[in-house]
Formats: structure tokens, sequence, C-alpha cells
């Protein structure tokens, strides 16, 4: 399993630094991957799609939860993703991000799986708490102040 991480980590690297080099802040990052309406900013139905496709790519089996190896496999993306921010000089926001989606936070029944519900339930709650000032979107400037 950590040869496996390991693994995608290498291959996500040599694939994922040139095209990251693009962005240069978190909210300008944040906007280009969830702002599909390109509007300035991520409503919660933008959120949770990208997030709902995000789940199903590490649901490697199919069956609607994330187990310990895939969860695994989750973790390992995003210390890449971090990796890759830290080289082009961003904040520690996608750190801040990725700790609101930690286990502890999205196994709310404690069974060591995370479900899509818990998953999703997760993300919205992060919304939320980055939106700050209630509009139901994630503006640049509430990406930037993570």
């Amino acid at each position: 399993m950590k040869t496996r991480s390991l693994t995608l980590i290498a291959a996500a690297l040599a694939f994922a630094i040139p095209a990251a080099a693009s962005a240069e802040t978190f909210s300008e990052h944040f906007l280009s991957k969830y702002d599909k309406d390109g509007n300035g900013a991520v409503s919660l139905a933008e959120l949770k799609k990208k997030r709902t496709g995000g789940f199903k790519h590490f649901d490697e089996d199919g069956d609607g939860v994330l187990d310990a190896s895939e969860y695994s496999d989750l973790k390992a993306h995003q210390a890449m993703q971090e990796a890759i921010h830290r080289a082009e000089g961003m904040s520690d926001a996608p750190r801040h991000v990725h700790d609101a989606m930690s286990i502890f936070v999205m196994d709310t029944n404690r069974d060591g799986l995370t479900s899509a519900e818990e998953f999703l339930a997760a993300s919205v709650a992060w919304f939320k708490s980055v939106d700050t000032d209630g509009d139901g979107s994630l503006s640049a400037a509430e990406l930037d102040a993570i």
C-alpha cells in the first residue's frame, strides 16, 4: 500500500508540476478547478459536483465507501498537491482544506470507512465555514483568507 502511494505521488508529480505552475495563488487555483460557470465564485452546487466526482475517483472498487487503502491514496494525492503548491510558493491554504477532509472529520460514525454521504457532508461543512459572508458562494477573498 505504501509503495503504491509513493508510486502514485511520483507519477502525479511528473505530470502535475508543469500544469500546476499556472496558478499563482490558492484562490486562483481553487477557482480554476471548481468555478465551472466562470462567475468568479464557487457555489455550493459546484463544490458538491466536483467533490462527488473526487469521491468516485478515489472509491476504486465502487462500493460507495473509502476504505483504508482508498483513503491512503486520497491522502497521498493531497500530500502531492500540497508539495506542488509549496514549491510554487503558495500559502498553506491547501493543507487547511485537506485537514478539513481528514478521516477524523469525515468518518462521523467511526466505522473506519468514509461513505459518500460523510465525504460530501464534510465538504459542505468546510464550504460553510469558509463562506464568511453567508452568500452561498466562495469568493477569491474568502478563499485567500483561509
